[in-house]
């Protein structure tokens, strides 16, 4: 390992470890330039401005030496050009919230457990936020997006676009072109998410049947398992819409005992039928 002094900025072009960074001044804004894994300490009162390069980058903040939290304070990572990896989910570091742009390529972006902002630019890219209230914007291309924990805010922006909010009460917007919502949590009412503009015309809904386990086979929902009304009005029923408030309900059992579950909250007056619903 080599140790480095602060001075605002440092470079290195290393594919493979560039050493550990000496504890900088406190009260440091440090920006941090190159494409390999990064070691380093802060306190509090320090932040911390990592750029790629042109080239496919691999941005991964951590250390093997210990299990104290040692890096803090990172607030904005821009990774440039180039199919890059930016990876802050190991559990060593308190990250806060971080800013992370992937720039054009397409990228792998995963975020920490604070409420991040990232946006994956042009190209085709998959996006995690993990932990923490997350805003994430797939820019341009066919971009797959999960928020993971936490009340998280989605866009696909252009292009083909998958959604995944995960737990918590989510806002999803597909934006342009033909989007995929995919619901695999259960149907409490800490996950029920909204979506801002579903589109019959060219979106989707895919419903996960390990957890959605009444809805029949893999494939397109049938006919006989949709239903638009406030309720279900027999025992096939298991996707209520409501088209005068827009929820979207999941009814294992139709007009039986078992009570419906909202999944969603749409648009008014959708016209959507079964074929907008897929099991997967």
């Amino acid at each position: 390992m080599q140790f480095l002094n602060w001075d605002g900025t440092f470079k290195f072009d290393a594919f493979t470890d560039m050493g550990t960074l000496g504890e900088p001044t406190s009260g440091t804004s440090t920006q941090v330039y190159g494409r390999a894994s990064l070691a380093t300490w802060g306190d509090a009162s320090d932040s911390f401005t990592i750029f790629g390069t042109a080239d496919a980058d691999l941005i991964y903040l951590d250390t093997s030496n210990t299990d104290t939290p040692r890096l803090i304070n990172v607030t904005q990572i821009f990774s440039g050009d180039g199919n890059d990896i930016v990876d802050l989910t190991t559990p060593r570091y308190q990250y806060g919230a971080v800013a992370i742009d992937g720039g054009n390529g397409d990228d792998w972006l995963l975020g920490n457990d604070g409420n991040d902002s990232i946006s994956g630019g042009t190209g085709n890219d998959m996006i995690k936020g993990y932990g923490g209230n997350d805003r994430i914007d797939g820019g341009s291309g066919n971009d797959r997006l999960y928020g993971g924990r936490g009340n998280d805010k989605l866009s696909g922006s252009t292009g083909n676009d998958y959604l995944s909010g995960g737990l918590g009460n989510d806002t999803l917007k597909g934006g342009t072109g033909s989007d995929i919502f995919l619901f695999e949590n259960n149907p409490v009412k800490s996950n029920v998410d909204t979506i801002m503009d579903f589109s019959v015309k060219y979106d989707s809904i895919h419903l996960e049947k390990d957890v959605f386990t009444k809805l029949g086979p893999l494939g397109r929902l049938k006919a006989s398992a949709f239903w638009t009304g406030s309720a279900a009005h027999d025992k096939n029923d298991r996707i209520i819409y409501n088209d005068h408030t827009g929820d979207l309900y999941y009814d294992p059992d139709g007009t039986g005992s078992a009570a419906k579950k909202l999944i969603a909250k749409l648009s008014k007056h959708l016209p959507i039928t079964e074929k907008d619903f897929f099991i997967v």
